[in-house]
């Protein structure tokens, strides 16, 4: 339990996938793991002022919830279950789920909105953890815009010491050591590619 630590802002029924623009076979297999378990359970995206969780609560409620989703018009009765508010300590329980994730706002270096004509509103978040960069994007159901969660999440962030616009750290350099051309930043991959390579450096 974090001292100090408190919920801005939280919603049920959010999903999630891993974004990468350089899969390894170990991503792939992780990334195709992670999202089998977290679609059999329910998730909740919860920021505080000083982490963005996403937590699922386990596969009792995930069948619960799909049941109740059977067995009512539109699937509204899923809301009973998707609608309920955690508590700080509701989340600390559930991080231990399989899914789970935990991103540290000082950490993140990169949001990307994106409000598709026909679905939910999708937040990519991206941040170092160990050295390297992953990024996930929560996808909210329905048709809002939640640019609340997007100015909260930016907001937070940066009140954080955070990062949202994946731009690279001052010091690096943006020439390929390899061939000597000049690199592009590619924010989503928070690492420069070489044209004349065609490889991330």
């Amino acid at each position: 339990m974090s001292v100090g630590e408190y919920i801005i802002k939280q919603e049920g029924d959010v999903s999630v996938g891993s974004v990468s623009l350089q899969f390894t076979a170990e991503d792939i297999g992780r990334a195709m793991a992670e999202g089998m378990v977290r679609s059999r359970q329910v998730g909740f995206l919860v920021l505080t002022n000083r982490n963005l969780y996403f937590v699922v609560t386990g596969f009792a409620e995930g069948f619960v919830a799909s049941e109740l989703a059977a067995m009512t018009p539109f699937g509204i009765g899923r809301k009973v279950i998707t609608g309920k508010k955690l508590s700080l300590n509701d989340v600390y329980k559930n991080l231990k789920n399989p899914g789970s994730i935990t991103i540290p706002l000082k950490d993140v270096k990169l949001v990307q909105y994106r409000k598709p004509p026909l679905s939910g509103a999708q937040i990519t978040v991206g941040h170092l953890t160990g050295g390297k960069f992953r990024a996930y994007t929560f996808m909210f159901k329905g048709f809002s815009g939640k640019e609340d969660w997007k100015k909260a999440i930016e907001e937070w962030v940066m009140k954080n010491g955070g990062r949202t616009d994946g731009a690279p750290p001052p010091d690096l350099p943006d020439i390929c050591p390899d061939c000597g051309s000049k690199m592009g930043w590619v924010p989503l991959a928070y690492r420069y590619y070489c044209p004349q390579c065609r490889q991330f450096k």
